[in-house]
């Protein structure tokens, strides 16, 4: 029993590497700061009592419970011009390093009051920034890569953490990955091979000319299927690593997490590239380097070393 108790402990508790989340936190800074700059001309029309959502209108179009925002009292045009101007700060020192805890729980916070103010202009990749945010709110140790203040933990020397905030974060990209999949099997699109090819011929969505989109038609349905099927691989991080060395010595050991990410990478990347889709994929990149680990940081720089640097 006390074996279990102490191995327990350690899943939770054991050191961790801190520069992934480090590198999130800048990661969802940038990410946030773009997307935000975006709205800079719509600000009051998204926000404000003289734009789409008027407060008195809200409750017939929106829930009426569980919802809490600064903006539901500073509701001017100038009030929450003036927020957003604070939150764009906020986020700048959140990304730099200066006062990284301080600037992080600001930022979060009030990008969930903007966020409650009007969903109705929101997307998944929307989504997914508050629950990173929020990971990186609770999560101990974040401050490395920062400006200010200097102190041990921002030595690079020691960089650690608890693993439960890791832990915290892989498990919502599993059960994003998995939920997902689970969702396309649902429908016919992507069973059939056509769910991409429409998506790519939307014309809300497309960012390149119908001709030019028509090109890719042919391996749309790889695409689709691929897709599926590395969707489905995330549930295998689930597996103990006990179960895995239990398995004849012979069959080779692959990194399934770094592959999936290297994946995800291609699949986001090209979403991003080929639609506009919103924040969702530069999200998933920022939460990518919270998933880095040690091991994955030094291939990282090998692989970085061999492409760019050795002659």
């Amino acid at each position: 029993m006390m074996s279990f108790f102490r191995s327990l402990e350690a899943f939770f508790f054991a050191p961790h590497t801190a520069r992934g989340f480090g590198l999130m936190r800048m990661g969802w800074a940038g990410v946030v700061l773009l997307f935000l700059l975006l709205q800079w001309s719509d600000v009051s029309m998204f926000y404000s009592n003289d734009g789409l959502l008027p407060m008195d209108l809200a409750p017939t179009v929106l829930r009426a419970t569980n919802r809490y925002s600064i903006l539901f009292w500073a509701t001017s045009p100038e009030a929450v011009f003036g927020f957003y101007l604070f939150l764009l700060v906020s986020l700048t020192l959140m990304l730099l390093g200066i006062f990284p805890r301080l600037t992080t729980i600001l930022s979060v916070l009030l990008l969930f009051s903007f966020h409650e103010r009007n969903p109705m202009i929101l997307g998944g990749g929307d989504t997914l920034l508050r629950t990173i945010g929020f990971i990186l709110m609770i999560a101990p140790n974040i401050q490395l890569f920062s400006i200010l203040p200097r102190s041990p933990i921002t030595d690079h020397r020691s960089p650690v953490m608890p693993a439960w905030p890791y832990r915290l974060l892989l498990w919502q990209m599993i059960v994003l990955y998995g939920t997902s999949f689970w969702y396309k099997l649902l429908g016919t699109l992507w069973m059939n091979g056509t769910a991409v090819d429409t998506a790519l011929h939307h014309p809300v969505f497309a960012r390149w000319p119908q001709e030019f989109m028509t090109l890719l038609t042919p391996v749309t349905p790889l695409i689709d299927w691929t897709s599926l099927l590395w969707e489905a691989l995330w549930i295998l991080l689930l597996v103990p690593r006990f179960i895995v060395d239990l398995l004849p010595p012979q069959l080779p050991r692959l990194p399934l997490k770094r592959i999936l990410m290297l994946g995800g990478i291609l699949f986001h990347g090209s979403i991003f590239l080929l639609m506009d889709a919103g924040s969702f994929s530069l999200a998933i990149f920022a939460a990518y380097c919270g998933l880095l680990d040690d091991t994955d940081i030094q291939w990282l720089r090998r692989l970085w070393h061999t492409l760019f640097i050795r002659t």
